[in-house]
C-alpha cells in the first residue's frame, strides 16, 4: 500500500492511497453466493460521511476510487482532494 499527499495549489491538497492487489471487479468475481448477498454499507457511510462534511464546513471534500486497468492484478487508487473555500 502506498499513501501519498500532495498540495495541488495554497487551497487544494490530494491523498493518493493505492495498492496493488486484485482490484475490486476481480474481487467481486470471486465473491460466494452467500457473499454477494451481504450489502456492503462502507462505501456508503464514506458518501454520507463526505456530505455531512461538504455541509459542515467550507472546505469541499471529493472521494474518487479507481481501478487500475493496466496491471494483470489490477488494485485499487483512492483518491481524496480537499479544496478550501
Amino acid at each position: 500500500m502506498n499513501i501519498h499527499i500532495q498540495p495541488k495549489s495554497a487551497a487544494e491538497i490530494t491523498i493518493t492511497i493505492s495498492d496493488d492487489g486484485i482490484g475490486r471487479m476481480r474481487s467481486k468475481a470471486l465473491k460466494t453466493d452467500h457473499q454477494k448477498k451481504q450489502n456492503s454499507k462502507g462505501m456508503n457511510n464514506i458518501k454520507k460521511r463526505v456530505a455531512i462534511l461538504n455541509e459542515m464546513y467550507k472546505d469541499k471534500v471529493d472521494v474518487t476510487i479507481a481501478d487500475f486497468q493496466e496491471l494483470e492484478d489490477a488494485g485499487t487508487k483512492v483518491i481524496v482532494t480537499i479544496k478550501k473555500d
